[in-house]
């Protein structure tokens, strides 16, 4: 099997005003989207809305993800009605459907919030999250991630197949991978900015399990994750083959590993690593945005 190539980016553009903000961004929130037409615009403005209440200067990055159903037209027109001075959407533009990877790569690499999140179109992860990414990052974590089974988190009527094919994904990415996240594949995920720089410009796969090559790459390099549990709310949109795309993210699972191998994933001199190279312990922290109390617990990601 060759090795995956580096990603290569279609030229993008942009509609909103491109001038620098007055203050250093606080947040910036990449959605992918491929065909949102109808949708695209009401997530925009929701997530908009929330981060307005909190009074924080932040960017909103829509990738349209070559999408051909007027997404484009509509995420344009809420750029220019959602902007504010110091407060952006940054519409990005590839040519062609590259997949999700490469939209949310694109946007991440693109992004200057001193935290940088991801989030999935139909904010069925409610943006009220970013709140609780913030609050874990500031207790000391490089990266939150949404997660589905955790106390106090509530995945609704989630189908019988999906939390099935979900459970024997943790378990094969444990020993493959050996990694020990309760929830890989979740559309919500935080970092620090310099972590997500590191980590996107090193990412090569272009399915939908850049999620889990991202996790790995972090844990090899002892990047701190948290684990923030939330409420699901179930969307009846999904473009996804569910049969199709979990026989692909199994499979990617090794190609993560051969890349590894074969070096793939090598940082460049001037990237370093988290805490001096090597594979160390990564913790899972619990922590809320509405609690100072937070909590360590000292067990491995990294089996053995």
């Amino acid at each position: 099997m060759p090795p995956e190539p580096a990603p290569v980016f279609p030229s993008t553009s942009a509609a909103a005003p491109a001038e620098e903000l007055s203050v250093a961004v606080e947040l910036s929130v990449v959605v992918p989207a491929y065909n949102e037409a109808g949708r695209i615009g009401d997530s925009l403005s929701a997530i908009c809305r929330y981060l307005e209440q909190r009074g924080q200067c932040y960017e909103v990055i829509p990738v349209c993800d070559g999408s051909t159903d007027g997404s484009a037209a509509e995420i344009d027109a809420a750029a220019l009605r959602l902007s504010r001075p110091n407060c952006r959407v940054h519409p990005l533009h590839l040519n062609v459907n590259e997949g999700k990877s490469a939209a949310v790569r694109a946007g991440m690499l693109r992004a200057r919030g001193a935290i940088v999140m991801y989030i999935d179109t139909d904010l069925s992860i409610p943006i009220s999250i970013a709140a609780e990414f913030a609050a874990c990052i500031s207790a000391g974590a490089d990266i939150a991630i949404a997660s589905r089974y955790l106390p106090g988190s509530d995945a609704g009527s989630v189908r019988p197949a999906r939390r099935l094919l979900s459970a024997a994904y943790r378990q094969l990415a444990a020993l493959i991978l050996g990694t020990r996240f309760s929830d890989l594949q979740c559309g919500a995920k935080a970092f620090r900015r310099a972590v997500a720089l590191q980590l996107f410009q090193r990412q090569r796969l272009p399915g939908f399990s850049f999620d889990a090559e991202v996790l790995y790459l972090a844990a090899q390099a002892g990047w701190r994750v948290a684990e923030v549990p939330f409420t699901l709310n179930i969307s009846k949109y999904s473009s996804v083959r569910l049969v199709v795309a979990s026989t692909t993210m199994f499979l990617d699972l090794f190609r993560i590993r051969l890349n590894d191998v074969r070096g793939i994933y090598k940082p460049n001199a001037t990237e370093g690593t988290a805490h001096g190279g090597g594979r160390v312990n990564v913790l899972v922290m619990s922590c809320t945005a509405a609690s100072t109390k937070r909590r360590m617990l000292p067990w491995p990601l990294f089996a053995g």
